[in-house]
């Protein structure tokens, strides 16, 4: 009895009508001794194992049985030949198989046949767990109308075949009808086919494998249907016979078909063809009359699967069901685009499919075939009447394209994947399809329903809208940047990022699609996927893994040519297959020869007519002395073409081509070879090659590429020193035979162009396995990492068109690193996770960050170089701690001072020799900033190289902090223009921060102490030419009068190329004037006794300009154009701009009335009327400033001043994602590791903190 039988179950079943006379007898267990064997290694072969285990202890123990579990039908039959093999010549043995798909024969060695129970009545018979009712009455409906039952629902001879067969009964009864129209093995290859019909075909992996799969399923597909598809493959299978195995296998995998699947299907016919005692006949006549016979066994079978057409391919079938007769909204599904009806472009009335499936939200019908509405009428009567085939038509669909909407609209319509989908069909009794490329929404259904689909979509669509732009109140938002990409006349674009992706959301769903000021705001989610980054300096690593295959080849880049040429030799000596690649511009040769010879060849033409006149020209024309053979034909595809035989074993595309040359509308001329037995070895073909050009002394040997080698082509690569050498090989060998290969060798030359300074190892025939961090592994044991500038290693791309797929592994794949993180119980610390979007080519980095350095290490002896399961296939995953320091350096300070920078990484490099690795990456482009990496496994090696570094590159500091006066001088406009300018005069490096009145200067020695004396002097300079300044307070009633009279008075203009006249910020009122003391003097008293005038003028005509003032701006006193709706106070739309421009500084958004007297504060709407558009920037950098105010959970980066982090959230320290520093949550500091606060700050009253503040990468980025 098995362990895990429901005893309870069955007691109640069978104790049933016993009256509780049926009782249980347990039986207890006796516990016996077991000793555990185990294997001394992890074999990779289980099912070898497995059988050398049972034949030993066959050979060594008494009679008995043995049972072997394996975990499928594959091994176990694997497994048996291996037994047969082995125990072929001892005692007698006996080996069965075991598993849930035993043919008959199989199942009478081991149980008696046991008889078969009639059910009268299935309604009333006890089934120990009964179905649903419902399918019970479906499948009981199903057999009346094959005629397996008749009116007293007793067994038809029909009936009794089907219980023989055991089978669908839909394959019994078209089998039987096919016996009937004698095309039983047609019939029976089908039936084997279908019952596979969803493995048949497999696709390749890369766009070219793919691409070849499907013009390999498309040469197979027959115009009547998928059936006769299938019919066509299993012939062409079963051309090889059963003694060739290997050819089976080798067509199929040339022409991307399953060999499996072929081999059951295969099965399936046999036993079938057995059990009615028929012998297979292989008749591939397929003609019209018995494709006819054909198609009606497949009615006859499969009459309840019928599907009518809507119109239009894209509008799909309405599946007809005689079970749903009542519902009044019918099932739509679409044809799939490799069915052999999209194929040939046929969309024909009546079809019959072969199953119905849903993917991503979406009904297809699947294994087509186009039907003749006349067979219906001989199948069942009551069916007819059930489903009304007389009503049946094609129903006219029309369709209707929405424009209007937005994508993410379209997005929120039709559902996440699609699940929405299957709710509008039905809502709409019709077909929707979204198109996101070009922001389309379709529609398809009945002329009479079009206006009421467009209501219920337009109406779906505004519900969505509605949800996106909900806007509430008072929300919350942690800003933690704000990015102006683009500002034009007509809008702004900015990226806004958030802490985490439901604030983003939030925010998405508040702004997208609202109106503000007459413009509609635009809103689309770039990453909403996980946390914004906060790292943990030490306590962080990266995990990386891969989506795509590795494409087994690569390339590493140095700088140096002895660095790459010794990197080569040692990766040649360990047995890589690799090359050396230098700067200079080589010419290639391309090599294509073929290692099969010739049966046929196909001349496409672009018109039937153009073909049949072609044969005509070419009947008599022979190639060389040999006449050839015509044969005209038509490809799937109805493209016209020649099938040319009798070609010499030499020929070759190109003379084809030339033969052909005369004929007018050749597209294309294919050849067809005789597969070669041999595997392609890529070593033997370079071999080939370097024989074929031994006699050409420029011939660079080690640099032969073979690309490609599809069925029966190689295409190899290979450079030349001397190019007129190369022209030479061409011309001598280009087009001859017996070189190389089968036939002809055909040579071609190009020039190919190298980046400058790029000295490359190229690397081929890498195992899968093996990605860049081998290399950089390899490279770093053996001294040769500090010198590649960059490391390849190709993968496959991803396509566009599978983003959906990608974005679902990607998700697959974090679920998978956070449940194998999940269950480990030896780390300290909870991970956080961050995951980027994967590249172009596969690979796929999340950070992980711990709270505790001790866990990255955990997790990296634990996990690092283990598998990742994904959905389909299983990727290695790489762990790399995050301990690098990078140091940017600007170009102009590299510029400045290369020969200190190269001695500190020099004195690095010697001094922590094998414990730290350095790098140094620099780009031709001036601007560029030059990044040292301080790489290695020790975290405080690292720390000390970085100080070592920061120590030798810390420049020459110009003090000023004791003179005020100087501090005032050199951070004015003009000072830092000066600044500028000695800069490039000297060819240094000048550093400054205004906050902390803090110069630095870099250069050597001598450019040091110029840049002192050039400062010196300015300072001199400007003190000797300090002007006198004065500030007037302009009254209230005169602002308009000043500004005329300084613009129009003549003595005052004159005055004014003595004297600097120029008013202050509005909100202040005053003019500052600024000369020689005396003119100074002298243009303060015109200005007073102007406004002495101005005032008494004011005060004679008070009455005439009183109703005037409350019109009049109150700043210039011109005629006032807006008004502030807090306080009412009236300006003019220039000085508010004006106003504003001067007061949003990124400080604050509490901004006054500029009236004195005011305390009202400028409402928000009155900010974003009156605002330029240019300072657009500051208002958010001025509201953000101001929430960040109202929280005092939220901290500003002491280093960078831009990012904020919320303290509670980070319970020691935090990662800036600007400045790329760790701080100390409690101090502020820079974090610390394994130091209190207080030991931090009682070593920074020292020279060492000095030491640490003189971090070139903080404060060149600061400068950025």
């Amino acid at each position: 009895m098995s362990a895990t039988l429901d005893t309870e179950l069955l007691y109640n079943y069978f104790s049933k009508g016993f009256r509780n006379l049926c009782g249980k007898l347990e039986i207890g267990g006796h516990a016996y001794s077991i000793e555990d064997t185990y294997l001394d290694d992890d074999v990779e072969n289980y099912v070898q194992a497995s059988v050398a285990k049972a034949v030993a202890i066959h050979r060594s123990e008494a009679i008995g049985d043995i049972l072997v579990f394996l975990t499928g039908q594959e091994e176990i039959d694997l497994a048996i030949n291996e037994l047969n093999q082995k125990l072929v010549n001892n005692k007698p043995y006996k080996a069965l198989p075991l598993h849930g798909k035993l043919f008959e024969d199989e199942i009478k060695d081991i149980f008696e046949k046991i008889p078969n129970k009639r059910i009268d009545n299935i309604e009333s018979f006890q089934w120990l767990e009964p179905p649903c009712a419902s399918n019970l009455q479906e499948a009981n409906q199903t057999l009346i109308w094959l005629n397996a039952l008749d009116d007293q629902d007793k067994l038809t001879d029909l009936g009794q075949n089907m219980a023989h067969l055991s089978i669908d009964p839909k394959l019994t009864a078209m089998l039987y009808k096919a016996k009937e129209l004698q095309c039983l093995s047609q019939i029976l290859i089908i039936a084997g086919m279908l019952t596979v019909s969803q493995n048949i075909w497999w696709r390749g992996k890369g766009h070219e494998a793919k691409r070849m799969a499907i013009a390999a399923r498309r040469n197979f597909s027959h115009e009547s249907g998928d059936h006769m598809t299938l019919l066509i493959v299993y012939w062409q299978w079963r051309d090889f016979g059963d003694d060739k195995k290997k050819e089976q296998y080798d067509w199929c995998r040339n022409h991307f078909v399953n060999a499996k699947s072929l081999k059951l299907a295969n099965d399936f016919i046999e036993e079938i063809s057995k059990q009615m005692d028929h012998e297979m006949t292989i008749d591939k006549d397929l003609n019209q009359d018995l494709i006819h016979r054909i198609l009606q066994c497949l009615t006859a079978g499969f009459f309840q699967h019928l599907a009518v057409s809507n119109g239009p391919l894209r509008a799909g079938y309405r599946v007809i069901s005689a079970f749903s007769s009542t519902s009044t909204k019918p099932l739509i599904a679409r044809v799939s685009q490799m069915s052999a009806l999209s194929i040939n472009d046929q969309m024909p009335q009546y079809i019959l499919y072969n199953e119905l499936v849903n993917l991503n939200g979406i009904n297809y019908i699947t294994t087509l075939s186009k039907l003749d509405p006349d067979w219906l009428h001989s199948v069942s009567q009551q069916w007819q009447d059930t489903v009304q085939i007389s009503c049946l038509h094609r129903i006219a669909y029309e369709s209707f394209t929405f424009t209007e909407f937005t994508v993410a609209v379209i997005r929120a319509v039709v559902g996440k994947r699609n699940c929405k989908l299957n709710m509008i069909n039905e809502a709409i009794q019709g077909v929707i399809e979204a198109n996101y490329n070009d922001t389309e929404l379709t529609i398809w259904c009945q002329k009479s329903n079009l206006d009421s689909a467009k209501k219920t979509i337009k109406d779906m669509a505004e519900k969505e809208k509605q949800k996106l732009s909900d806007e509430q109140e008072e929300i919350q938002i942690v800003v933690r940047g704000i990015s102006f990409l683009q500002q034009t006349s007509n809008g702004v674009c900015a990226a806004v990022t958030y802490t985490t992706p439901n604030q983003a959301h939030n925010a998405l769903k508040q702004l997208n699609c609202h109106i503000e000021e007459n413009r509609r705001i635009t809103v689309g989610g770039s990453y909403l996927k996980s946390d914004a980054l906060i790292g943990k300096q030490d306590s962080s690593l990266k995990a990386i893994w891969y989506l795509t295959p590795s494409l087994g080849n690569g390339k590493i880049i140095f700088t140096d040519k002895n660095n790459a040429l010794n990197a080569y030799r040692f990766l040649k000596n360990s047995y890589y297959h690799c090359r050396y690649e230098g700067p200079d511009d080589l010419p290639e040769i391309e090599i294509i020869y073929y290692r099969g010879s010739i049966i046929r060849g196909e001349v496409k033409f672009q018109t039937k007519e153009q073909m049949q006149a072609a044969v005509q020209q070419m009947k008599d024309k022979k190639m060389g002395s040999t006449k050839l053979t015509y044969a005209r034909g038509q490809d799937a595809k109805d493209v016209p073409f020649i099938k040319v035989t009798g070609l010499p074993t030499e020929a070759d595309e190109e003379d084809i081509r030339n033969h052909f040359q005369s004929c007018a509308g050749v597209v294309d001329v294919i050849v067809v070879r005789k597969p070669n037995s041999k595997k392609f070895d890529i070593e033997n073909a370079k071999d080939q090659i370097r024989e074929l050009f031994k006699e050409y002394k420029s011939f660079q040997d080690d640099s032969i590429n073979i690309k490609n080698f599809p069925q029966e082509t190689t295409i190899a690569y290979a450079t030349f020193a001397d190019e007129d050498e190369l022209r030479l090989a061409i011309h001598t060998m280009n087009g001859k035979t017996d070189c190389i290969g089968c036939g002809k060798v055909r040579l071609s030359g190009h020039v190919k162009k190298k980046k400058q300074n790029e000295y490359a190892v190229r690397l081929q025939v890498l195992d899968q396995s093996v990605d860049k961090y081998d290399i950089i592994k390899i490279l770093k044991q053996n001294q040769l990492y500090n010198y590649a500038k960059n490391i390849i290693v190709y993968r496959q791309k991803l396509k566009k068109d599978t983003m959906a797929i990608t974005t679902q592994e990607q998700e697959i794949g974090l679920a998978a690193l956070r449940k194998k993180f999940g269950d480990n119980k030896d780390f300290h610390s909870t991970p956080t996770y961050h995951i980027y979007p994967p590249t172009s080519d596969g690979v796929v980095t999340a950070s992980v960050f711990f709270d505790n350095p001790v866990d990255v290490a955990t997790a990296i002896q634990a996990y690092n170089n283990t598998k990742i399961q994904l959905s389909k296939s299983a990727s290695n995953l790489r762990l790399i701690p995050s301990m690098a320091h990078e140091i940017l350096v600007h170009s102009a300070l590299a510029k400045a001072i290369p020969n200190q920078i190269r001695e500190a990484i020099k004195c690095i490099k010697k001094e922590f020799h094998n414990k730290v690795y350095i790098k140094f990456e620099t780009s031709e482009t001036d601007i560029a900033k030059m990044k040292i990496t301080v790489d290695g496994d020790d975290i405080e090696q690292i720390k000390m190289a970085k100080i070592k570094f920061e120590n030798i590159m810390k420049g020459t500091e110009y003090i000023i902090k004791d003179d005020p006066e100087k501090i005032q001088i050199i951070f004015d406009g003009t000072g830092k223009d000066v600044l500028q300018r000695i800069q490039k005069e000297t060819g240094s490096y000048i550093w400054w921060s205004v906050p902390n009145s803090f110069v630095r200067i870099y250069g050597d020695d001598q450019t040091c102490t110029l840049v002192k004396e050039k400062i010196d002097e300015y300072i001199q300079y400007a003190r000797a030419n300090k002007k006198y300044t004065v500030m007037l307070d302009i009254p209230t009633d005169c602002m308009s009068q000043t500004w005329k009279l300084i613009s129009t008075d003549q003595v005052l203009t004159e005055n004014r190329n003595k004297v600097d006249i120029s008013f202050l910020p509005i909100p202040h009122r005053q003019i500052r004037l600024s000369g020689a003391q005396d003119k100074v003097i002298e243009c303060e008293n015109m200005i007073k006794k102007c406004w002495e005038t101005i005032s008494t003028s004011l005060l004679q005509s008070s009455g005439q300009s009183s109703s005037k003032s409350t019109t009049a701006c109150l700043i210039c006193l011109d005629e006032s154009t807006y008004t502030l709706q807090a306080c009412g106070h009236p300006y003019c739309h220039g000085c508010l701009k004006y106003y504003l421009s001067q007061t949003f500084c990124g400080v604050t958004v509490k901004i006054k009335c500029p009236v004195d007297q005011c305390n009202f504060m400028l409402l928000l709407r009155d900010i974003k009327t009156i605002l330029d558009p240019n300072d657009m920037r500051k208002l958010a950098n001025a509201s953000f400033d101001a929430y960040v105010k109202t929280d005092e959970d939220l901290v500003r980066c002491p280093g960078d001043k831009e990012q904020v982090f919320r303290k509670s959230k980070h319970s020691l320290y935090f990662t800036c994602d600007h400045c790329s520093k760790t701080y100390c949550v409690k101090c502020e500091e820079e974090y610390h590791v394994g130091w209190t606060c207080e030991q931090y700050k009682a070593f920074g009253t020292g020279d060492a903190k000095q030491q640490l503040a003189s971090n070139i990468g903080m404060k060149l980025n600061e400068l950025a």
